[in-house]
C-alpha cells in the first residue's frame, strides 16, 4: 500500500475484517506492507524517497521541483497464500 494512494491501513484492515466473517474467508489475515512515496529528479538525477511524507513538492536532495514519482501510489495483492 503506496503512503501516496489516500487510503488509511486503518480503514483498509477494518473493511477487510468486516467483509471477511460471513465468508468462508473468514479466518484470513491481512499484512499490509507500507511502500513510502520515492521518485526521479530531473536535475540532479538522483532517486529519492520519502518516508514521513505522503505528498512530494520538491526532490528532498537538491530542492528542484522538476521530478517523476514513481512509488507510493500501488495498492496491490503481492502474495496470496489458500490452504
Amino acid at each position: 500500500l503506496g503512503k501516496a494512494t489516500g487510503v488509511m491501513p486503518e480503514s483498509l484492515q477494518f473493511a477487510f475484517d468486516a467483509l471477511k466473517e460471513p465468508t468462508v474467508a473468514k479466518n484470513a489475515k491481512l499484512t499490509i506492507e507500507i511502500v513510502p512515496v520515492g521518485g526521479a529528479c530531473n536535475d540532479c538525477k538522483k532517486d529519492f524517497h520519502v518516508d514521513d511524507a505522503p505528498y512530494v513538492f520538491a526532490c528532498p536532495l537538491c530542492g528542484s521541483s522538476s521530478f517523476e514519482i514513481t512509488r507510493g501510489r500501488e495498492m496491490e495483492i503481492s502474495d496470496m497464500e489458500m490452504n
